[in-house]
């Protein structure tokens, strides 16, 4: 089951999840597209992706952690 986010950004900001998707997500299209992230823009052309709050938090822990897997590795090798 995909972590869901409850009512806690909205207590913790006083945004919900929608307001902050679309206060934010122009930004995060302009970056993909911008060119300085084409790896990026490589990886959301080729998967499903949903861009909403969610999605991005899952995407970005999923890489953050690919980059632990693959440290450990090469240390540990």
């Amino acid at each position: 089951m995909p972590w869901r986010y409850t009512t806690a950004p909205i207590q913790d900001t006083g945004v919900s999840s929608e307001q902050w998707m679309d206060r934010n997500g122009g930004r995060f299209a302009a970056i993909v597209s911008g060119g300085g992230y084409p790896v990026l823009a490589t990886i959301l052309e080729h998967e499903p992706f949903e861009l909403d709050l969610d999605s991005l938090f899952g995407f970005g822990l999923a890489r953050l952690l690919d980059g632990v897997d693959a440290h450990i590795r090469e240390t540990s090798a």
